[in-house]
């Protein structure tokens, strides 16, 4: 009879449909495929089912209206078939457009990490050259001394090539610090600056305690930012800062921040020695050493802190202006990047 044709119709085509979406068979491996194509699908699929519930509902409403005129029952019919057609066609573009947004972040993404994965060979050529040539030299030296017997000198010999043995690991540390942070996501939060600055204090703890140097936050305020790296770019400041004081004086560290049409400033100043002014403008570059500050370190440190900020959308500079040591202000977005 006609039920029970209507329930083998419906038990066929709920077969056929279970067949289809199986994950290695037709319509189903498409739709769970990671491509454009597979994701468009699945987000489809509740447009699949809501239409003919739609259909079924105004084809309803229509039978109810069979005392209008004809003219007016095609203009509503055709009405409410453009108005979901428009609405379909914006849900879609809305749909394509966030993922081509994400495409475009990825691409960016993926463009810092081959340009940090450059520099990172060449600094890594760089950097190491320094301490491998003092091996090197100590080395001889060191053979000259025991050939003469002369043990005090090849202790002397011997201490120099263990410092520059212990630079190495350093300097590749600062170096895939520079590397991760070109290609890390961030996860932003809202978080006090004052809890930044701790956490960086902790971190640098041990230097702090040797130097003597304090701390000062002049003002409170709150960032959008990814705490992580963001404590990472205060530690990076405070790290050079501590390398670059002056013997004569306690050092001091001022961080303040302010508001502006930019975001959050965020300035970091101490009372050390400063920058020269001609390395001022290479400062940020991994290749670039603060060597004429007489200071120490590798100088990869800023140009984490360049890659880190430029991540969030912000900038970073050095303050060529100021005098009794060095500022450093860096701009964290209200607003995350779309890039």
């Amino acid at each position: 009879d006609t039920m029970a044709l209507h329930t083998a119709t419906l038990i066929a085509w709920f077969t056929l449909i279970c067949v289809m979406l199986h994950p290695r068979l037709g319509f189903g491996r498409v739709i769970l495929q990671p491509s454009l194509r597979g994701r468009l699908l699945r987000r489809a699929l509740p447009i699949a089912v809501a239409l003919p519930i739609i259909a079924a509902a105004v084809s309803l409403a229509l039978t109810m209206l069979q005392g209008w005129p004809s003219e007016a029952l095609f203009a509503l019919n055709a009405s409410i078939s453009v108005t979901l057609v428009a609405l379909l066609v914006w849900w879609l573009s809305s749909v394509v457009e966030g993922w081509q947004k994400e495409a475009n972040a990825q691409a960016a993404r993926l463009s810092r990490a081959n340009e940090a994965l450059e520099q990172y060979a060449s600094s890594a050529a760089h950097d190491l050259k320094a301490p491998a040539r003092h091996v090197m030299l100590y080395g001889e030296l060191l053979e000259e001394a025991l050939a003469k017997n002369d043990i005090e000198t090849a202790r002397r010999h011997a201490r120099a090539i263990r410092e520059s043995a212990l630079e190495m690991p350093k300097i590749i540390d600062g170096m895939l610090d520079y590397s991760r942070s070109a290609y890390t996501r961030i996860s932003l939060t809202e978080t006090a600056l004052s809890e930044l600055v701790q956490a960086a204090a902790v971190q640098s703890a041990a230097d702090l305690e040797a130097s003597g140097a304090r701390i000062n936050l002049l003002h409170e305020m709150r960032l959008r930012c990814d705490s992580t790296l963001i404590t990472t770019v205060l530690q990076n400041l405070i790290s050079n800062a501590i390398k670059n004081r002056r013997r004569d004086r306690p050092l001091v560290i001022r961080i303040d921040a302010v508001r502006d049409d930019k975001g959050v400033r965020v300035t970091v100043e101490d009372n050390g020695i400063g920058f020269d002014p001609e390395f001022t403008a290479v400062a940020f570059n991994p290749l670039a050493r603060g060597v004429h500050t007489a200071g120490e370190g590798t100088g990869i440190g800023l140009a984490t802190c360049r890659t880190i900020v430029q991540s969030h959308g912000g900038e970073i500079r050095i303050d060529p202006t100021f005098r009794g040591g060095a500022r450093i202000e860096f701009t964290i977005p209200d607003k995350r990047p779309t890039v």
